[in-house]
């Protein structure tokens, strides 16, 4: 398979003046250790030929190599890292998962066997507070057998002056990059005489691109005896005077296609025979490969050739005073062309720069609209938005919608849903005055309602969600063969109602069939989300280690690239990896994440409320803040009902009604159950399926330990007896042992120990491998003394297990002891990361560990050493010999 144009150099080193001095300076340059060099300089200073002599000359060292120049598109962090892995994957350096963090790339180039280089060429074009982010995780993470080659002609954001402090990079800038008067002299030998090497050297200043003109300019005077006159101008002005002699050298054709040319940066065949409308391109682009360095080979099958950045700006006013065919028809058949090819970003940037603003608009229509949230990505969707005026996009209704589905995805502000519901009522009126319905328009405007039903939870319906969502994945089957992302768009949405509602192994099936759709249509732009509900689905059948793996991913992916803007999965992944640590009670690393959500985000999903406010009370309630706990969820109660959400009100109350009761307060208990209705809510929670899950597990809960303490022991049993067996064919495993030791304290309550024990038998194999001790500490003491009675039995899985949770009992509920300046081995591994002066993001990428996580372990090492810095944590540890 050929290699794309992105992912291969655009000029190569033959014929160019071998420059010694600086690939050793780029390469084993002050600092001498240095993984990563940066060569920083304007346009015209040889950047990418030296880029290109570098990695010729560590290929020869036995080093493979990776390649990717960069475009406007990659400022969008989560394409950047995507073409990272694609240029590597092109290289044969990573075989590339659905889904990746730069975590997964280190890893593959550390495990390969001998050294590998990867050169990134006009970064200026990605450079971004996002992808500046993840080029320092980058630098900082390179294994030892690594290099990272970067040229740009501006310095990006980056951390420079530490990094080349810490000889974690190096840095060649313009004056570097400068002819010396030597390498001048060998550049130009044998065309002048010594007075016009002088005056050249003088007036080029060093500056590499201006001595290529004038060798190209002195072999064409050679060539037709034309003496040379020194012009006496300024630097840019000799620039412009020698490249109006090389295109003088050319034929007309030639200088008339070059010219129409050039609103290309580099230039295929296709798009050369698409914009110039000549037969001859072929023959016209291999003559013009006689004039490199300006003009470059990029590579033979398909040709295609590259101009230098300088001379292409130069060709390009000479273009705005050409009268045929104008620069507006060349962008307009440059937009169709790149349309074609499923260039959409180039496309629409062709039709803006033609000041064709509908063409634009209807190359995305055409494109999709909406659906391209699947096929290309928020990141792009973004991208294309930042095209078009916004008035133009209100007037479309698909590029509206587009706009919609990404705001509703990303959860930045609730302002989507009012523009959903302005553009509703826009179409009710179109109908209603007759006006033909488009189908796929309106197909499209129920995919954004979904979006809007999962995504927003006050919006969430209580009536049958799983039969609503059935009916649109069959209108969006009815359409596969013709466009495969109404099926990719709406199963991404159905999996987040199904988790809600249905059973684990529909979400499994379902599950499988997204991620073959999305990798076989190649929807990778997205496949961060599949990634998350597999990490969901884990957490619920109670494989905690595996939904850890996956939800870290996700949190790492964004984290690399400091990506803000996708609110919803962010506040989505923490709320589901604190609840993952609430089961294995490690409680105050639950409240960490937990307290990374916003209070009261502004468009919160049921599952984010649920954990991110509900959990959070509890693990606080648990963690000795009584008080703050139940005033907490009380706020999270009165906010759910001024909002006439019709989830999380029980949810939150059923929290509250609990927290209550265990810390004694029965009036209060029966205070918020009589108010909220939660008697009435469990009995229409016991038809199943059709309430959350998260409801149903609150109501239970709080419902059958109110009625055992209440003097209605049988009803309390049936209740959790219904509950356990509902859940254990769902495959809901921790729900399902909660279910079972509600049965097991409903039975002790009736005083007869022997006909709890099987119940306790069952939530221990439920349970067993999940490492979700949680719904066991929560028991009472009765219950874990026939836990205990298990651990006594002959060896087994179930008693290795049991002996587990009483351990785990032992840790949670022993007396606190003096723990200053005693660090857990974890605070110590994350200390030791911090004395080789590692950002918080490389410790995380080190030990593995969410940046949350990291932060929670750098909280309590201020603590037991008394610290308020991580400088001072670093200082006072040595002291106490706690780190080397």
């Amino acid at each position: 398979m050929a290699i794309p144009l992105k992912f291969m150099p655009y000029s190569a080193a033959e014929g160019s003046l071998d420059r010694r001095r600086l690939i050793d300076l780029a390469l084993s340059g002050a600092p001498q250790h240095a993984r990563s060099s940066l060569l920083i300089a304007p346009a015209g200073y040889g950047k990418t030929t030296l880029l290109v002599q570098l990695t010729d000359a560590l290929r020869q060292q036995g080093s493979a190599i990776a390649w990717l120049n960069c475009t406007r598109e990659d400022q969008e962090p989560d394409t950047f890292l995507d073409n990272l892995g694609n240029a590597l994957q092109a290289a044969g350096l990573f075989h590339r998962p659905p889904d990746f963090a730069i975590g997964e790339i280190v890893d593959a180039l550390e495990r390969r066997n001998g050294c590998v280089a990867l050169a990134i060429d006009e970064y200026e074009n990605a450079s971004s507070e996002g992808t500046d982010n993840l080029l320092e995780t980058l630098i900082r993470s390179l294994p030892d057998n690594a290099r990272l080659l970067i040229a740009s002609r501006e310095i990006p954001k980056l951390s420079l002056s530490k990094l080349l402090v810490e000889n974690q990079a190096r840095l060649v800038d313009a004056q570097a990059l400068q002819f010396s008067d030597a390498e001048a002299r060998a550049l130009i030998a044998g065309l002048a005489d010594s007075g016009i090497l002088k005056a050249l050297i003088e007036q080029s200043e060093g500056w590499p691109v201006m001595l290529q003109l004038a060798r190209l300019d002195l072999l064409n005077r050679r060539q037709t005896q034309t003496p040379w006159t020194d012009s006496g101008e300024q630097r840019a002005r000799v620039f412009d005077y020698l490249a109006e002699q090389v295109i003088a050298a050319l034929k007309e054709e030639e200088r008339e296609f070059l010219i129409a040319l050039s609103i290309l940066p580099e230039i295929d065949l296709a798009a050369a025979l698409a914009i110039t409308k000549r037969g001859d391109a072929y023959n016209l682009m291999r003559g013009l490969l006689r004039i490199n360095p300006v003009i470059t080979l990029i590579k033979d099958e398909p040709l295609a050739i590259r101009l230098h950045p300088l001379f292409r700006v130069f060709l390009q006013e000479r273009l705005e005073r050409k009268s045929s065919p104008p620069r507006t028809v060349l962008h307009r058949r440059a937009a169709i062309h790149f349309a074609a090819r499923h260039q959409y970003a180039s496309a629409v940037e062709h039709a803006v720069n033609a000041g064709d603003i509908d063409l634009g608009t209807q190359i995305l229509e055409d494109a999709g609209g909406p659906l391209l949230n699947i096929s290309e990505g928020l990141g792009r969707v973004r991208t294309f938005m930042s095209l078009l005026p916004q008035d133009v996009i209100n007037r479309r209704p698909r590029l509206r919608l587009m706009r919609i589905v990404q705001q509703g995805m990303e959860g930045i502000s609730a302002e989507w849903i009012y523009d959903l519901e302005r553009l509703k009522q826009i179409q009710r009126t179109e109908a209603a005055h007759g006006r033909p319905i488009d189908e796929n328009l309106q197909l499209e405007t129920d995919l954004a309602e979904s979006v809007l039903n999962v995504s927003e939870s006050r919006y969430t319906n209580t009536a049958l969600p799983l039969k609503r969502m059935e009916e649109l994945r069959r209108r969006c089957q009815a359409l596969f063969f013709e466009d495969a992302r109404y099926l990719g768009f709406v199963s991404l949405v159905e999996l987040m109602t199904i988790y809600e509602y249905g059973t684990l192994e529909f979400i499994d099936r379902r599950l499988e069939e997204l991620r073959k759709l999305y990798e076989s249509a190649n929807f990778a732009p997205n496949l961060s989300w599949v990634t998350f509900h597999a990490g969901v689905v884990a957490v619920h059948k109670g494989d905690l280690k595996s939904a850890e793996d996956h939800i870290k991913i996700v949190l790492n992916r964004m984290a690399d690239a400091g990506e803000m803007r996708n609110i919803t999965l962010r506040q989505e992944s923490n709320s589901y990896l604190g609840l993952i640590y609430y089961e294995q009670n490690n409680l105050e690393l639950a409240a960490a994440h937990f307290s990374a959500i916003p209070r009261f985000p502004p468009v919160p999903l049921l599952d984010t409320l649920a954990y991110g406010f509900g959990t959070h009370a509890i693990a606080d309630f648990f963690l000795g803040h009584e008080n703050r706990a139940i005033a907490d969820i009380d706020e999270a109660y009165q906010y759910a009902v001024d909002e006439d959400m019709p989830h999380f009100p029980a949810i939150s109350a059923a929290i509250a009604a609990r927290l209550r009761l265990l810390a004694g307060d029965m009036d209060g208990c029966r205070d918020i159950i009589r108010r909220a209705k939660l008697e009435e809510a469990v009995i229409h929670a016991r038809q199943w399926f059709v309430r959350p899950w998260e409801e149903v597990q609150e109501l239970v809960l709080t419902i059958s330990a109110y009625w055992r303490k209440t003097g209605r022991r049988e009803e309390a049993l049936q209740l959790a007896v219904d509950f356990a067996r509902v859940t254990t064919q769902c495959g809901r495993l921790i729900a399902a042992t909660r279910g079972e030791l509600l049965a097991a304290e409903a039975h002790l309550a009736g005083g007869d120990p022997s006909v709890a024990r099987p119940a306790i038998a069952r939530a221990l194999d439920l349970s067993l491998g999940t490492a979700a001790v949680r719904p066991f500490l929560e028991a009472s003491d009765d219950v874990l003394s026939l836990v205990r009675d298990e651990a006594q039995y002959e060896e087994s899985p179930r008693r290795d297990w049991a002996r587990a949770i009483i351990d785990a009992w032992a840790v949670a509920y022993a007396p606190p002891g003096d723990v200053e300046g005693i660090l857990t081995p974890r605070e110590r591994d994350v200390l030791l990361e911090l004395s080789k002066n590692q950002p918080t993001k490389i410790v995380a990428r080190t030990l593995n560990l969410s940046p949350e996580t990291v932060r929670h372990h750098l909280k309590n090492i201020y603590i037991k050493l008394k610290a308020h810095t991580r400088d001072e944590a670093v200082v006072e540890a040595r002291k106490q010999r706690l780190i080397p």
